[in-house]
């Protein structure tokens, strides 16, 4: 699986983005809109190809575990 890094930057803060490059390039490029869309247009972004599986830090799945824990306990609320 080839992996790439978005990086936006805007007001000296920024937010990475893991992307999947075996997915069609349309589908790639629909995704990438989606992100930038919630940015003002003054933000910067940069993309990084085929980065190394190690890049993918604890942080990262630490990330992914907790966005998972808190899907599943927000649909216990509701």
């Amino acid at each position: 699986m080839g992996l790439s890094k978005l990086s936006i930057t805007y007001k000296n803060k920024t937010d990475h983005y893991t992307l999947n490059n075996d997915l069609d390039d349309h589908v790639l490029d629909g995704i990438i809109e989606n992100i930038l869309k919630h940015y003002p247009k003054d933000a910067t972004a940069d993309i990084v190809d085929k980065i190394p599986l190690t890049e993918l830090t604890r942080k990262t799945v630490d990330n992914i575990i907790k966005l998972n824990n808190n899907e599943k306990t927000n649909q216990r609320q509701n």
